[in-house]
């Protein structure tokens, strides 16, 4: 990658990050909608994972009581559309301030994605959506744009950060099955 002094931290990891999440994607065919009720399941089960593990690690870090706060919000919302569903937490990581931002970067991020989602109507109204309309609500309160400019303001280092995204994103695509060792899968040009 070619940056430039000027270029934000948002645009440095979303340039360094660009093919894991065309792959995360791809995977979980986010572009079309769920291919069943089953697989968005899953997918709500890794996200309570990586929420309760890496999540968990990284909002004291890059934020204050409010971030941890969201970050309870979205696995109280996880829990909800699991149907309480008593699944284990994962183990809660040691992350570098850099990475901590970087893991935010793709929790925050995503975001996005629910919103748009729900927008086109990828989940049909009979399927769980309190996650995602948590996403959803946090990009229209504007939190989501006051994220992204304290993660420019921020003083981190772009490979923990860009590391810490990559393990999220990978994180996600666990869920499939495809981090196991038989596994054929690349994401990010990692075989997982």
């Amino acid at each position: 990658m070619t940056s430039t002094p000027n270029m934000s931290m948002r645009t440095k990891l979303r340039r360094l990050t660009a093919q894991i999440h065309v792959d995360l994607e791809t995977l979980w065919s986010f572009s079309n909608g769920f291919s069943s009720q089953e697989m968005y399941l899953r997918f709500l089960t890794q996200a309570f994972h990586v929420h309760t593990g890496l999540g968990q690690a990284a909002a004291p870090i890059w934020g204050d009581v409010d971030a941890q706060a969201i970050e309870r919000a979205r696995i109280d919302c996880l829990i909800d559309d699991l149907d309480g569903l008593h699944l284990p937490a994962a183990c809660v990581p040691d992350l570098s301030d850099s990475q901590a931002w970087g893991v935010a970067y793709v929790l925050n991020g995503s975001c996005l994605g629910a919103s748009v989602m729900l927008k086109r109507g990828d989940i049909p109204q009979d399927w769980p959506s309190s996650y995602l309309a948590h996403g959803r609500d946090f990009v229209h309160s504007g939190q989501f744009q006051m994220f992204m400019e304290r993660l420019n303001r921020a003083d981190i280092e772009l490979h923990g950060a860009t590391l810490g995204a990559r393990t999220c994103f990978k994180a996600f695509a666990e869920v499939r099955g495809f981090g196991s060792a038989h596994s054929e899968v690349a994401v990010g040009g990692v075989r997982l």
